[in-house]
């Protein structure tokens, strides 16, 4: 896969561990709970308003 073809960055739970890790524990219990699949957009979607709410 060329640089150019990537829509966007990969998210795993890492990088949500950095990117909040106040909320980390949260939005993990929220991704299995609802099983939401964060690699693809429609799962990073719900994750994020999901998160907006917190």
């Amino acid at each position: 896969m060329k640089d150019e073809d990537l829509k966007y960055k990969l998210v795993n739970k890492d990088f949500l561990e950095e990117l909040d890790p106040r909320n980390y524990r949260k939005l993990e219990a929220y991704i299995k709970k609802n099983e939401v699949d964060i690699k693809t957009i429609e799962g990073l979607t719900q994750l994020i308003d999901y998160w907006a709410e917190i």
